[in-house]
């Protein structure tokens, strides 16, 4: 992965410093590159927000935008081991400080790029997409499940970003990538048969329904990090 893109420091109204500097980091564990998508030479980003303690360790780290699941996953487990530099009480220091980070996962330089979930348009999506979606997938010559294509990814992302968004619970979730799972050797033989109908038309009910109800589910605005 590449260095990160910076971190951008946002404290909050009650957490004034006076007139001495925010913490620097000290310490960066980068995030693991998720092996699949890494070998797709899928690409992503996320943005994490954490608090910081006086004495440079991090707590609770929040995902705040993902492109992918898997990046989310490997960016909490990394963060939590990153340290800051520390700081004494005084002075209009607090005992936490939260800070917002950006980060950039870029694959290899092999120009084996797939675009990232942010560009497909689930809604829009035919059959016919999928099927060349599949052809590409068998003339990388990888070996992976069929679930990795873009459009599930991209079903699965837009499911969770609606439980974040709390438009259902985790056990409707739960039912629904379990309904998806199930049903992805079925949709692609069927795609093969219509590729004019609509992707989503062809994915179980339960995920229909969830969609449905996350649709309005926005990604956050990107601001330049510094």
């Amino acid at each position: 992965m590449k260095h990160l893109m910076g971190l951008a420091v946002l404290l909050m109204a009650f957490n004034t410093w006076g007139h001495n500097s925010p913490p620097s980091l000290v310490y960066l564990l980068e995030p693991t590159y998720p092996t699949d998508l890494k070998l797709l030479g899928i690409e992503g980003d996320v943005r994490v927000r954490m608090l910081v303690n006086l004495d440079g360790t991090v707590v609770d780290p929040v995902i705040l935008y993902s492109s992918h699941p898997e990046f989310a996953g490997a960016t909490l487990k990394a963060v939590r081991a990153w340290r800051f530099s520390p700081w004494a009480l005084g002075a209009g220091r607090p005992e936490q400080v939260e800070v917002i980070a950006p980060l950039l996962f870029n694959a290899d330089s092999s120009g084996k790029k797939i675009k990232p979930l942010s560009a497909i348009d689930l809604e829009a999506s035919t059959c016919r997409q999928l099927n060349t979606d599949i052809e590409n997938h068998m003339r990388r010559r990888v070996n992976l499940p069929l679930a990795h294509l873009g459009l599930f990814s991209k079903t699965r992302y837009q499911l969770i970003s609606g439980l974040v968004a709390q438009r259902y619970s985790s056990e409707e979730l739960a039912i629904a990538l379990f309904d998806l799972s199930q049903a992805t050797e079925s949709i692609v033989r069927t795609c093969q048969r219509t590729i004019s109908r609509r992707f989503v038309e062809k994915l179980p009910e339960s995920v229909q329904l969830l969609l449905a109800r996350a649709v309005s589910v926005k990604a956050p605005a990107e601001s330049q990090p510094i």
